[in-house]
């Protein structure tokens, strides 16, 4: 990669390799550097596995490791990797059990809460100082559905057990992860105080069977998944049907608070929205472009390209100085707050 980055006007600086991309003279960097990244990547591997080996031995031994407590949770001042009962949370989880007992489903949940205005978990995490990227809601505000009742139905953690390895990492980098089998689970009990009882919990389960026998199903991928949203609530709509699939703004069922589209509307007709104005954007697109090809040939193109070097060379001395002040930090013929003083003034 060492040839990049001349052509975008950067300087890469190795320290530990001793290799400078603004000595570079046509030739790469030579072949040491290349096993040295190979090298580097086995290693971070290797470091990756042992942090995965140590955290699964601290989770056997029942310690709480996700970043965040559950609704009804909140994490001991005196021990981070313990949960202690958070009153406010821990009196939701039990209505929600308590209904989910008196037979009541989870769609009819979700829009009681919803009705009621009872915050939703990442509502509760805000209000309680608690940030997340995830959390950020539409409106200011937050709605129950059907996917967070039933994973605080079935979740285990309420019967005072930890429970941790659900999901993996396909690799390193990459935030993504693969849910486990429930085999591979570090699942332990008696670790903190439980919020519901082993009858109630079971009595949940059971209510939630045919949802289990269903299965989760996985999303289908789809040309509009999560882009069409409805005008009133702001929320994705949800697509039904197969063969003539329509979209429908589901927030109605969970609140009356917005005012929501009525009805319906078909993918076909959206799609075909959608492609022409794809094909008036690809069209401006194209025109703009031979509008610039036609500058470029002219004495105005001559002037743009010049300033376009002009601005390049500036920006790349720039960036030498810069470099120059950095080392000489380095070196020792600068403090902090003289570099700081000196960058600004290049900025």
């Amino acid at each position: 990669v060492d040839h990049i980055f001349p052509f975008l006007g950067i300087r890469f600086i190795s320290v530990n390799d001793g290799y400078d991309s603004a000595n570079y003279q046509g030739t790469t960097s030579g072949m040491d550097m290349a096993f040295r990244n190979v090298g580097y990547a086995y290693y971070s591997k290797d470091i990756s596995e042992k942090e995965k080996t140590a955290k699964r031995a601290k989770a056997s031994r029942g310690a709480y490791l996700a970043p965040f407590a559950p609704i009804g949770y909140q994490k001991d001042s005196h021990d981070r990797n313990h949960l202690v009962v958070d009153q406010e949370g821990a009196d939701i989880v039990r209505r929600i059990f308590h209904l989910a007992g008196a037979g009541i489903p989870v769609m009819e949940i979700a829009r009681i809460f919803s009705s009621e205005g009872i915050p939703t978990p990442s509502a509760l995490k805000k209000s309680q100082g608690f940030q997340h990227k995830w959390w950020e809601s539409i409106h200011g505000e937050s709605l129950w559905d059907t996917s967070t009742i039933t994973r605080i139905l079935r979740d285990e953690r309420y019967l005072g057990k930890n429970v941790y390895g659900k999901r993996t990492r396909l690799e390193i980098g990459n935030y993504k992860g693969r849910r486990q089998d429930k085999d591979n689970w570090i699942i332990v009990p008696d670790c903190h105080e439980p919020i519901v009882s082993e009858e109630e919990f079971q009595f949940a389960q059971t209510m939630l069977e045919d949802y289990t026998k269903a299965g989760r199903r996985h999303p289908v991928s789809h040309l509009f998944r999560g882009k069409i949203r409805c005008g009133g609530c702001g929320y994705a709509m949800v697509r039904e049907g197969k063969k003539q699939s329509r979209y429908r703004c589901a927030t109605p069922r969970r609140t009356s608070r917005f005012p929501c589209m009525s009805g319906s509307v078909s993918e076909a007709w959206l799609a075909g929205i959608v492609w022409a104005a794809l094909d008036v954007y690809c069209d401006a697109v194209l025109e703009k472009k031979a509008c610039l090809d036609g500058q470029e040939q002219g004495s105005a193109g001559d002037g743009i390209r010049q300033q376009i070097r002009f601005f390049q060379s500036a920006s790349q001395s720039l960036d030498e100085q810069k470099a120059v002040l950095y080392e000489r930090m380095l070196d020792g013929e600068l403090d902090r707050q003289q570099y700081l003083q000196k960058r600004t003034i290049l900025t």
